[in-house]
């Protein structure tokens, strides 16, 4: 299964938030600068996770965005819930109209289950462990992971 952009770029700009977050708002162009992500498709994203009450916002000069809750209670499927409109293995869940065999297929009930079984797994990871766990990776390792993209 691939994860669309909006999922990607959903849970680093919701990381980068609140792991930079030290009692200030963060504005728009700090966290699409940091993250490399095109300003006025991250203003769309951090919309829909404000309405989802993932984040807040605060207007003004020195406004931007900040957490709205505990890191430790959001989850990956909140963030893919607020930022994607469904999460599905296969066209033919959302489109019937796209298979002949989408009745009496043979295979839907594996695919209904491998569904709910990637909701179960993404509803158990917390932004807060992956943030930790991105904390926990020695620097030199990070260093030399970018000079390889680099190369």
């Amino acid at each position: 299964m691939r994860l669309s952009s909006k999922a990607r770029y959903g849970v680093r700009a919701m990381a980068r938030l609140y792991k930079d977050y030290k009692g200030l708002p963060i504005s728009l162009k700090d966290i699409a600068r940091m993250e490399m992500i095109d300003e006025a498709y991250l203003a769309q994203l951090l919309l829909k996770l404000k309405n989802f009450g993932l984040i807040a916002t605060e207007r003004g000069k020195s406004g931007g965005y900040l957490p709205a809750r505990d890191a430790g209670d959001i989850t990956l499927m909140d963030i893919l819930n607020a930022v994607e409109e469904e999460i599905m293995p296969l066209e033919c869940f959302v489109n019937i109209a796209i298979c002949p065999l989408t009745a009496s297929c043979f295979t839907k009930d594996f695919w209904y289950n491998l569904k709910q079984e990637i909701e179960k797994a993404l509803s158990g990871i917390t932004l807060k462990s992956i943030i930790e766990k991105h904390d926990a990776i020695p620097a030199s390792y990070k260093a030399d992971k970018e000079l390889q993209k680099e190369a």
